[in-house]
């Protein structure tokens, strides 16, 4: 259900962002279960559901990433 080129993930240096695309996919992707419109920028933040097609991701950007393994 996921395509090759589903979707595209950016950062926004200027705003300190992160931005998902979804790329024209086939099954879609979705955000918290909010569909994505084809080819709009939509902000995504750390621990929010990614869904591409039926595969389900939690992002996690560096920062969130090093704070969750101090914690192991």
């Amino acid at each position: 259900s996921v395509s090759k080129v589903h979707a595209s993930l950016h950062f926004d240096h200027g705003r300190g962002e992160y931005l998902v695309v979804d790329e024209a996919s086939r099954n879609g992707s979705s955000i918290n279960g909010t569909p994505l419109v084809a080819g709009e920028r939509t902000a995504v933040w750390p621990g929010a559901y990614l869904c591409f097609g039926d595969a389900v991701f939690v992002f996690l950007d560096a920062p969130t990433l090093r704070k969750l393994a101090r914690l192991v």
